[in-house]
Order: structure tokens, then sequence, then C-alpha cells
């Protein structure tokens, strides 16, 4: 029989929020591997790129034959798929057994195990050893399950430590990861931005900061993850990753970890080891990186992105949440400006901006203001924008509310000071949105009340439109006081 269509032990199902679909999550790529290394046959299914996720699921369970069936939930947008694919897998055999885990199943899991017979078990929080154990028939750890009438909500007494992530690398993934090339040749046609296909690169986990948006903010990991600090892999692991993607014929690598401030200890040293002419990346960075750091960056890869999320540009709303803890260390658009700089002295290095709308405290005026400054920074700087039909360098993007985005009493008594109401809070809400998205029908994107709804999305369209324009309309000639303040250094040398 040919190999792909042996069974397995652990079939694993990438949920999507939409039908075709090609996100797709490091994490469980990583959890698959982690069950290869240890003598376990998995695979890896993507419900969206065939776009029917329903043909899929049932064509995959009675091809590769499972014991468990592992459903990714992750992010909330795919909690209908996710829970329709384990229905479905029921509804083939009702022994095998069905799991699923990550953020949005931990934090619904006592409501999930209550409401859907066709789920099993839910692990909360890290996921590595508890289903190693399940899988072994040992004992269970962070899970939560039906035992006969009642239902077991396990503590989380398994958080992974630095010491816990040595080892652990991406494996044997043309093998494990089935329609790979549907899933690389997808990226390019739905997605404007260059650079791809590419590939997210897993550095670390947990963070130090508190934005008020996030989801997967500091005190969201200690409560959900039993997590209270950051921490990063190793670096032999990292290139071990990227080494496997390589030979997947992917290029492009993308990190998204960043959660100390003015420490880069850990890029550093990845980067150093990485001198390949024919890599390319996108560098998430939390803050405002150092010159140090984007040297590392240009001699390292062929082309790098380096994205920013200032938020706003508004610097007393900036600094208001940082100083309370509700965002990211607070800079001020002069140290924003210098770092720009800094990036257009590297000719292989390009620039994304991101800003929020929504966010509490922000006025007309100030957002006005983000406009001004947005277009001043475009026209100034174009050098530092790659060029591409259909690619926006400077983007808005609207505050949504996640399952764990508002948990302290800090952050709604600011919500509610702004003159927003939430909306989207229970599981249901949750839940009704998810299957609304999917089928395209009318939902409250946001997850705000009407009017902030309204106000969120023409500030959003108006800002986008005006990134996209090649004209410059904003009167920009007050704006340019702040450059008397910038200390130029004098070493680097513009495009």
């Amino acid at each position: 029989m040919n190999e792909k269509y042996e069974s397995v032990d652990v079939l694993f199902f990438q949920s999507v929020p939409y039908e075709g679909c090609w996100l797709l999550s490091n994490a469980l790529l990583q959890l698959a591997s982690f069950i290869d290394q240890n003598g376990f046959k998995a695979k890896v299914v993507h419900l969206g790129i065939h776009y029917d996720y329903k043909k899929t699921v049932l064509e995959n369970v009675m091809k590769y034959k499972p014991r468990y069936v592992c459903i990714d939930l992750r992010w909330f947008g795919t909690l209908y798929t996710a829970l329709e694919a384990a229905k479905l897998v029921k509804t083939i055999n009702k022994n095998i057994v069905t799991i699923t885990g990550g953020h949005t199943a931990t934090y619904f899991n006592k409501e999930i195990i209550s409401t859907c017979s066709f789920v099993d078990i839910i692990i909360k929080g890290d996921a590595e050893l508890p289903l190693l154990n399940i899988l072994k028939n040992e004992e269970r750890v962070n899970c939560t399950f039906r035992k006969k009438d009642n239902v077991i909500q396990q503590p989380i007494t398994y958080t992974q430590e630095q010491s816990d992530l040595e080892g652990l690398h991406l494996t044997n993934l043309e093998k494990i990861l089935d329609s790979t090339n549907e899933i690389l040749l997808m990226q390019p046609k739905q997605l404007k931005s260059p650079l791809y296909p590419r590939a997210f690169i897993w550095s670390g986990k947990g963070c130090n900061y508190n934005c008020i948006y996030c989801g997967a903010r500091a005190d969201s990991q200690k409560i959900l993850f039993n997590r209270k600090r950051p921490i990063f892999r190793n670096v032999k692991d990292v290139l071990r990753d990227i080494e496997e993607f390589s030979k997947m014929g992917i290029v492009t690598f993308e990190f998204d970890f960043d959660p100390f401030v003015k420490d880069e200890t850990f890029y550093l040293s990845l980067f150093k080891t990485i001198k390949s002419s024919n890599f390319n990346c996108v560098f998430n960075s939390w803050t405002l990186p150092s010159a140090e750091l984007l040297e590392s960056l240009q001699n390292s890869f062929k082309n790098v992105i380096v994205t920013m999320s200032p938020e706003t540009f508004n610097e007393s709303v900036r600094k208001y949440l940082a100083e309370n803890n509700l965002g990211r260390p607070y800079y001020s658009n002069v140290e924003l400006i210098n770092c720009i700089e800094n990036v257009r002295a590297f000719n292989n290095l390009y620039l994304e901006l991101y800003l929020v709308a929504g966010l509490p405290l922000e006025t007309d005026i100030s957002f006005k203001t983000n406009l001004e400054f947005a277009n001043f920074i475009k026209k100034r700087y174009s050098s530092v924008f790659m060029k591409k039909q259909g690619y926006r360098s400077i983007n808005c993007l609207p505050l949504q509310i996640e399952p764990s985005t508002f948990m302290d009493d800090a952050s709604n008594q600011l919500v509610t000071q702004s003159g927003m109401t939430i909306y989207r809070k229970s599981y249901n809400d949750f839940y009704d949105f998810s299957k609304r998205d999917f089928f395209h029908l009318p939902r409250n994107v946001f997850g705000l009340d009407p009017s902030s709804t309204i106000k969120i999305k023409q500030n959003v369209n108006l800002f986008n439109k005006s990134m996209d324009k090649t004209g410059w309309k904003n009167n920009i000639i007050r704006l340019k006081g702040i450059f008397k303040k910038i200390k130029r250094n004098n070493t680097l040398t513009s495009r």
C-alpha cells in the first residue's frame, strides 16, 4: 500500500475560518513532529485548501483510519469548523477519540465539553506531554473530559519551561503534512504581500506585555496557560525548523516573537548562524529594533521586511496604555522616526507599519493626526516601502474582541470610559460569530456596539484608502517640526 494511505495513530486537522483559507498553525506542525519523534504515526491535514472541509474530513478519516483525531482550536474564528469536524468524525467511527486544544479551546473548555458530546477531550495549555500521555494510555494532565455523567476539569499542572523546549523541532514534514504543495501554491494567490510563500518560525512562548486588544497578553498567559514568563527555544532547534521548511521549497521565514525590551540576544545569536543569499525574512518587532539587529538582518537575508506596530501615532494614547500596563513599552514618535532612518540605511530592508483603529481614548482629532503622520512617513521615507501592485505598507487594522481580550478590571473600565460596549463575551457569542463568518452571513465583526463599529469601520476605510492613493492631499507642513529633534546617525548612509 502506498505510504500516504497507511493508517496513522493520530490525524491532525487544521481548522479554518472559511473555505479556501491557507493559514497553518506552526504549533500543530510542532505537535505532530513531537508525536512522530516519539514513535507514533501522525498526519496533518488542512481543512481549507480543497474548499470542502466536510469532504476533506470524511475522506481522510476513511483513508488514514486514525485512533485519535486532534483538531486545532487556537483561533476563535475556527470555532465552528473545528467542532463540525469533530462531529463528522464521530459519524464515521464513534470509537475514534476526538481531541481539541489551543487558546480558544482552553478558554471555553467547560462550555465545549458540556455541550459537544462529539468532543472527548480538551487539552488545556501546552499539549505535548498531555497528548503523549493520552496516546500511551497514561495519567492525563491538563485535560477536561467527561467521566460517566461528570465533567472533569483538571488544573494546568504541566507548563513548558525553557528546558522542556530542548530538542523540540520540526521533522519529516513532507511525510507528515498532507497536500504540502497545494498549501504553498495558495499563499501567493491569496495574498498581495510580497515574499511568499513564507513559513512562520516558532521561536518562543509567552509574553511580557498586556496589550489591551490581544487575547494572548501576559495576564491571559498566566490565567489560561499558567505561564509566568516568556521563554525562548534553543537556536539549534530553530535552525532545524528552517532547514525542514527549506526542503519544501520555502525560502521566506517570518518571526513573530519579541517579548523583551532591549534584549535581542536570541535573535542576534540566531541570525549570525544564518548566511544564505537565498533566504528572505519577515521580522515582526514588538518594540523598536536596534541598529545592531537591523544590521544583523541585513547581513543574514536576501530581503527583509521589518514590521512595527506603534498602534497609534498619538503619543498621549500610547503613553497612557504603556504606563497603565495595557500596551507595549512606550516610545516617542521621534524614536520611531529614528528607527525608520536606520531601516532606510540598508538597501535590502523594507518596512511595514500597523495601527489599530478603535483604541480606547482615541478621538476623531487624534485619528486624523494618525492619517496625516502616516502620509508624511510614506512620502518622506518612500524608499523603505516595498513596491508591489495592490500591496499596502502602512495599514490600519480594526480593534476586535477576542475570547480573553479584556480579562481585567482596568481594561474593562477603560473601554467603558471610552464609550464602547463589548457585545461579544460568551461562548455562544463567539460560536455564533464563527458560524456566521463561515457562511458569510451578517455578523458583528468587531464584537462592539453598533456606533463604535461604524466609527471604527469608517476610520479603517478612510486610513487604508488614503494609504492606497499615490497623491498627497494632507497638509504635512506642521509635522515637519518633529524632524528637527531627530539625531541623525552620520555613520549610516541613506539610500
